[in-house]
């Protein structure tokens, strides 16, 4: 079995578990904009004490102390659920531990409450793949491509489609993947493998036909 087989028989979709946490995710406009409106609706002195749950959640989880910063993020979303920042650091935390289901969770209310994070739609699909619901990743996925075109997204996207057995689509995505300079990168030349294993199929499906 090749390389570009073996990618094809397990739906491999490139999860950014490593994303940076809240702190570097925060200089988005709108999310800051949106959680300041959402702050200043808190009690007073609430503020000081979710950001402060926060950065030690922050702090915590760089240092790879995934349980004891989800205790600091559930605790700043009791005063604030709907900080979409939060949300998404929790679901990153559960997804370090391998707790997908909560993850999934997290990630749904971030989408929720800050529709276009497409990194928050990208982990999305990602974690539906963990949990082999893949109509439910294709949805997420197209919504990452959607609100923050890149090659990895319609690469994962094209691999849903594989894994869902709707080869044209697939093509479609890996078109779109490989007209991104990334594409020509050593970790990506499995976008090539896969647009050339889809052309093979879907000519044998032709000549079937």
């Amino acid at each position: 079995m090749n390389p570009g087989t073996r990618a094809r028989t397990q739906c491999q979709i490139k999860q950014q578990t490593d994303l940076p946490f809240t702190k570097n995710s925060r200089v988005q406009l709108l999310v800051m904009v949106f959680s300041i409106l959402v702050l200043s609706a808190l009690p007073s002195g609430a503020n000081d004490d979710f950001n402060s749950l926060l950065d030690r959640g922050t702090d915590l989880a760089q240092a790879k102390d995934y349980a004891k910063a989800i205790i600091c993020y559930e605790k700043a979303l009791k005063l604030n659920p709907r900080d979409p920042i939060c949300n998404f650091d929790t679901a990153q935390a559960y997804n370090k531990l391998k707790d997908f289901t909560k993850a999934r969770f997290y990630y749904q209310k971030t989408v929720e409450y800050d529709p276009k994070m497409g990194e928050a739609w990208s982990q999305l699909a990602g974690i539906c793949i963990e949990l082999k619901d893949f109509p439910a990743a294709e949805i997420a996925q197209k919504r990452a491509c959607e609100f923050k075109p890149c090659c990895n997204y319609f690469d994962n996207l094209a691999k849903i489609y594989i894994q869902l057995g709707q080869l044209k689509e697939a093509r479609s995505c890996l078109v779109k993947a490989s007209a991104y300079p990334e594409a020509k990168l050593p970790e990506n030349r499995d976008i090539a493998e896969d647009l050339k294993w889809v052309d093979q199929h879907l000519q044998i499906k032709k000549t079937g036909d």
